[in-house]
This record gives structure tokens, sequence and C-alpha cells, in this order.
């Protein structure tokens, strides 16, 4: 019963480089609804903020994250930044493996802390984010 939030990226040429406001970057503002597959086609000139609210009934478990990239390369890669109340995280795309896995990966799956759990004294949130 949890709440999915699934984007998938095709990445062009230039992911990854250093956003400048003086290099003309946009960022648009996307609000998108969970449980749905996004597709998002990115490049260096524009930066996305992506707004997942969930309702009532989604509220009641934790999100989970799937995010797959088409392309882009370690030194570059495609940043991205979750934001809650309980935190705040940032991975890669691509990202390379550690020990015997130490290929490229180009999709990530993570679950995030519940939002109520900000208001609890947790020390332990190895699960989330």
């Amino acid at each position: 019963m949890g709440r999915t939030v699934a984007v998938l990226c095709a990445l062009l040429a230039g992911v990854g480089a250093s956003a400048d406001t003086r290099s003309g970057v946009t960022v648009v503002r996307l609000d998108l609804s969970l449980d749905e597959t996004h597709t998002i086609i990115v490049n260096d000139t524009t930066e996305y903020i992506l707004d997942f609210t969930p309702d009532e009934e989604q509220r009641q478990w934790p999100s989970r994250v799937w995010v797959e990239t088409t392309g882009g390369d370690v030194a570059r890669p495609l940043l991205l930044t979750h934001r809650q109340r309980a935190g705040a995280g940032t991975w890669q795309l691509p990202w390379v493996g550690v020990g015997s896995d130490d290929r490229l990966h180009y999709e990530l799956e993570r679950t995030l802390c519940p939002d109520d759990a900000a208001v609890y004294s947790i020390h332990n949130l190895d699960d989330c984010g």
C-alpha cells in the first residue's frame, strides 16, 4: 500500500554541468502525481523542482522513489535531491557500485522516511533515503 514516485530521465549532452545563474539556467517547477511514471528530458540549461503531494491515503505510507536515466557519466552526473520534513538527501546517476559490484548503475530506488519521522527522536533511520 506504499506510495511510489517514479521518474524516468532522458539525459542530453552536458548534464551535470555546474548550474550558474549567469549561464542562463532555467528553473522549472512541476506538480506531479504519485504512483505514475513521469518522463523528463534534462540538459545543462534547465533545473527541475518536482513536487509530489500525497493524498490522505498515500500520506499513511512511506514514499518509494525510483529514478532511471538513459545516459550520463560519473564526471557529470544527474544530481537528485529530496527534501522533506524528516530531512534531505542527494543521490547521483549514474553511480558506481562498491566491492564486487563496481559497475555503473543507471537507476536507483530508495524509500523515503515518512513525514512523521521528523517529530520523533529517531537516531537510526538507515532504511530511509
